[in-house]
């Protein structure tokens, strides 16, 4: 008809439209649903939904891929319609090909809230649709606790390993020490065997006597050989080999 009107045959009755006031869709974004969140590995799958009664989705450690599948329920064909997403609130937003779903592999532990948003010019975006939180369990030996544990397990090994070589260096030293005084005090000893045997004191006698005599020229050979066999003793106690013509002369 002439006035602008729509008419729309259902099956028990007919709808009435005015086309000059029907909504210009394609100024108005399309809302996304989620359908279905899938973590997964080389050998499992698990899906899971949203739902009311749950606050958050828990992910095993050994979980580390995720794929998220959604759409907008109020249209079939998406060829039109532009996404994009991010993980994080702070994130950079990841734009997604025509009907192409949300893959993120080796994703790091922690939480992150999906957040998916669609638009059909890539200006105008509908309010972003978010998931439940995704906690992802890390690994034993990604936890603070397992490397505080490793912390403290090597500092003890490491101290006492710095304590048995300290131990061994003070034990050599204590035998090193030992030693040097043995060998000081054999030392003296040969020295005391060598500078004060009885002969030395029966030719100091001997000396004196021929000083009571005056005969000064005997005491003075005698006094300069027994000097000359004093200075062989001390200068080769150290030696372990003796030249024999040293010894043929002491």
């Amino acid at each position: 008809e002439n006035d602008s009107i729509l008419y729309w045959p259902c099956l028990d009755k007919i709808l009435k439209f005015n086309v000059n006031k029907l909504v210009n869709f394609s100024k108005v974004p399309p809302q996304v649903s989620f359908l279905e969140y899938v973590y997964y590995n080389e050998k499992e799958r698990i899906s899971v939904f949203d739902s009311f009664l749950q606050k958050d989705f828990h992910v095993l450690s050994r979980f580390r891929n995720v794929e998220i599948k959604f759409a907008c329920p109020a249209f079939l064909n998406h060829d039109n319609i532009q996404f994009r997403y991010r993980i994080k609130p702070d994130a950079p937003w990841i734009y997604l090909k025509a009907n192409e779903q949300i893959r993120i592999i080796d994703i790091a532990p922690g939480t992150y809230q999906f957040e998916v948003q669609a638009s059909y010019d890539g200006l105008s975006w509908n309010t972003s649709k978010k998931s439940l939180p995704f906690v992802f369990q890390p690994y034993f030996y990604e936890t603070f606790l397992f490397w505080a544990i490793v912390a403290v397990c090597v500092f003890f090994i490491g101290r006492t390993i710095l304590k048995y070589f300290l131990d061994d260096l003070k034990k050599q030293q204590e035998i090193s020490f030992k030693e040097k005084v043995e060998k000081n005090s054999l030392s003296l000893q040969v020295i005391k065997s060598k500078y004060i045997p009885h002969f030395t004191f029966n030719a100091m006698t001997s000396i004196n006597y021929l000083l009571r005599k005056e005969e000064i020229k005997k005491a003075s050979a005698y006094l300069i050989k027994m000097t000359d066999l004093q200075r062989i003793a001390l200068s080769n106690f150290d030696n372990p080999e003796t030249m024999l013509e040293t010894e043929l002369k002491f």
